[in-house]
C-alpha cells in the first residue's frame, strides 16, 4: 500500500540568525535541549515507561555535558525537580512514569526542559491533558519559568486564558498563516483581523455569566463554517470563505502585513474598514 502523500513544508525557521530547517542532523543535535527545548503536549507518551523519571530527567545534560559526574548529575536532577516543585523528588526520582500522575508528569518534563540550560522552550499545549486544579498549578511552574529563570517561552495553545495569562506577545495563526500579531493587550482588547474578532466574540465573558445568574440568556458568536483542509488551501486569504466581510480581493490575493499600530500587525485586506460595519 502506497504511503499517502502529506503536504509539503515551505518556509524558513532562524534561531540567533541561523537557519534550522537544512542544518545537519548533528548540528541539531547540538542545539536540542541545549538551545532549544520542548514540553510535549502527550503526557502519557512523552516519558519513557522503561527508564526512571530520574535518568530521563538528566538525560539532556548526559547528551550535551559528557563529563559530568553521576553525584554531580543526581545532584542536578533533583534541583531541578525541585525547582518544578515535585512532591518528595529526593526519594521518587527513581521510580518509573507510572508511579506519577498526569500533573506531576508535566511537572518532570518541565523539568527535563529547563536542565540543559536552554534559551527558547517551546510548550505545546501544557495543560490540556490536565484538569481545572491541576491546570492552575502547571501554570504557576510556568509563570516561574517565564518570570525567574532567563529563559524565552514559546506557548503554543488553544486556550485563550493561558495565552492571556502567560504571553508578552500573541500571534493568531489559521490555516498555517499568522494573521495577526501584537501584544496580548492588542490582540485581546482591540482585535484587527476578522478572524480574531470572531474568536474573542466567541469566548464566554464574566459578563455573560452575570446575565446567566441573573437569569438571562447570554448568546455566544461562533465563526461559521469549517476549518479548512490542511491540504488544500483556499486561494487568497485563507480565512476568506467563513468571512462576513470578504470582498473579492480576499479570494484572489493573500494580503500583506500591515502595521496598523506599533508592533501590532494585521493580514487582511479591509483593515480599517470593517469596524464601520
Amino acid at each position: 500500500q502506497e504511503e499517502e502523500e502529506r503536504p509539503g513544508v515551505q518556509g524558513h525557521v532562524y534561531f540567533k540568525g541561523i537557519e534550522l530547517t537544512g542544518l545537519p542532523e548533528k548540528k541539531f543535535t547540538a542545539l536540542r535541549g541545549s538551545q532549544i527545548s520542548m514540553i510535549p503536549q502527550g503526557l502519557v507518551h512523552a516519558l519513557n515507561p522503561q527508564f526512571s523519571v530520574g535518568m530521563q530527567t538528566g538525560e539532556p545534560v548526559e547528551i550535551h555535558e559528557s563529563d559530568f559526574k553521576l553525584i554531580e548529575l543526581k545532584r542536578k536532577v533533583l534541583e531541578f525537580l525541585d525547582l518544578v516543585k515535585l512532591a518528595d523528588s529526593d526519594t521518587r526520582f527513581v521510580m518509573d512514569p507510572s508511579s506519577f500522575s498526569g500533573g506531576e508528569a508535566q511537572r518532570i518534563l518541565i523539568a527535563m526542559s529547563l536542565i540543559a540550560g536552554p534559551c527558547l522552550i517551546i510548550a505545546d499545549e501544557p495543560t490540556s491533558a490536565l484538569d481545572v486544579s491541576i491546570q492552575r498549578q502547571i501554570l504557576n511552574v510556568l509563570r516561574m519559568v517565564r518570570d525567574e529563570i532567563d529563559v524565552s517561552l514559546l506557548l503554543i495553545s488553544h486556550d485563550a486564558g493561558v495565552v492571556a495569562e502567560l504571553s508578552d506577545r500573541v500571534a493568531v495563526m489559521y490555516a498555517g498563516k499568522f494573521l495577526e500579531l501584537g501584544s496580548a493587550v492588542q490582540i485581546f482588547h482591540k482585535p484587527g483581523h476578522p478572524y480574531t474578532m470572531g474568536l474573542m466574540s466567541s469566548f464566554p465573558t464574566i459578563a455573560m455569566m452575570r446575565m446567566a445568574a441573573g437569569g438571562k440568556r447570554p448568546t455566544l458568536r461562533g465563526i461559521p463554517g469549517d476549518p479548512p483542509d490542511p491540504t488544500n488551501i483556499p486561494e487568497g486569504c485563507p480565512f476568506h470563505p467563513r468571512c462576513r466581510f470578504v470582498i473579492d480581493i480576499c479570494k484572489e490575493e493573500i494580503p500583506e502585513y500591515r502595521e496598523v499600530e506599533t508592533d501590532h500587525w494585521i493580514r487582511c485586506h479591509r483593515w480599517g474598514d470593517i469596524e464601520e460595519e
